[in-house]
């Protein structure tokens, strides 16, 4: 184990976030330790050793131990061969099940506050945005120069970002880098992007880890998140569990989500309270659901009476509610309305409701 494994194993706790626990040492050289290949000071090292065990709920004495055998080694080999083991590179597995190390390939990120000197001194401050934004439509050779470049001023939204392009390529031991280095560096989204590259290699634990991170970061669709992996995996329990606290954070994305679970569930009545939930505050895609749950239950009724309450008051209808509604229609007879209802759908955009209209027009020839 490295000390890359032992953060994660941690929960991902940011450098900050470790300074303030460890309370003798600054941000900055706390994330030193994750990015620099040098050996580092045994104190500090020491220290966050022991923060990360107690948090990974591991035996402390024991992993003080081998990180301390470990940096023992690494001075003597630097005495003698400069190629000596390494603390933060990270054993990864790669195609061919040999390993790879870890270490950031790029120079470490100066401090921040060296950044805002060297700006104001030298140059003009550097918009982050503007750069990523001019990535997106770059080549891939001058996105990758944008990349490196964010990422040798320090931004931590440069290392996530790359790794994000590295995954997209495939390249995942690249990619798992570079995010670590994003989460170590205190990015709030960076173990999200880190969780979907763990799970690409099949490694669920992790990930889950650090979707859980994430959780405790506080942004709005944390759970939801959370509740998307436990679903994909199977856990439909603790998917629900993770929805209803999206719910009662107030993150309303996660009503319609629920919804469906609770049909895979089998627990109809739960999904049809949840959309009627999603359908007050105005979301046209739940209706359309909530339509085709009623049909399959066999309340024709109620599918009916949904989608024309809500064609019939709601200022903003999808195009496809007219269009069910219209097959209602005409199953009863009711080829005016039908047409109607078709027509509207037209207005609104719906491609497939002109092909009803042109069939209805034939059959009345």
């Amino acid at each position: 184990m490295d000390l890359h494994e032992l953060h994660l194993l941690a929960g991902y706790p940011s450098s900050r976030m470790m300074a303030t626990a460890i309370a003798s040492s600054s941000h900055t050289r706390i994330h030193k330790l994750f990015v620099e290949p040098r050996r580092p000071d045994w104190g500090l090292l020491e220290l966050v050793v022991e923060y990360l065990a107690e948090r990974a709920h591991r035996d402390t004495a024991s992993t003080r131990r081998h990180f301390y055998d470990r940096w023992v080694a690494v001075a003597r080999a630097s005495h003698a061969d400069a190629g000596g083991p390494r603390l933060t590179g990270t054993a990864l597995p790669t195609a061919t099940g040999t390993s790879a190390s870890a270490s950031i390939p790029f120079a470490a990120p100066p401090a921040p506050e060296t950044l805002r000197e060297e700006g104001a001194a030298h140059q003009p401050a550097e918009n982050v945005d503007v750069l990523l934004s001019r990535a997106k439509t770059a080549s891939p050779e001058e996105a990758e120069e944008i990349y490196k470049h964010l990422i040798s001023r320090g931004s931590s939204m440069g290392y996530m970002t790359y790794g994000n392009w590295q995954a997209k390529r495939g390249n995942l031991v690249e990619a798992e880098r570079l995010l670590r280095a994003a989460a170590g560096m205190g990015n709030k989204h960076a173990p999200v992007s880190l969780g979907r590259v763990l799970e690409k290699q099949e490694r669920f634990d992790e990930a889950r880890i650090c979707y859980e991170e994430f959780l405790r970061s506080g942004e709005r669709n944390a759970a939801v998140v959370l509740a998307k992996f436990h679903e994909k995996r199977g856990n439909r329990s603790e998917a629900e569990k993770a929805y209803l606290a999206a719910l009662e954070q107030g993150d309303e994305t996660a009503r319609v989500p629920l919804a469906k679970l609770y049909e895979k569930m089998g627990k109809t009545e739960s999904a049809e309270r949840m959309y009627l939930a999603a359908i007050q505050r105005e979301d046209g895609g739940a209706v359309g659901l909530l339509a085709r749950l009623y049909a399959r239950s066999g309340h024709l009724g109620r599918q009916e009476q949904v989608l024309e309450d809500y064609i019939t008051s709601s200022a903003v209808t999808p195009s496809g509610l007219p269009v069910m509604l219209g097959k209602i229609r005409e199953r009863q007879g009711r080829v005016e309305e039908a047409l109607e209802l078709f027509r509207m759908a037209v207005t609104l955009g719906s491609a497939a409701a002109s092909g009803e209209i042109e069939r209805l027009e034939r059959a009345a020839e």
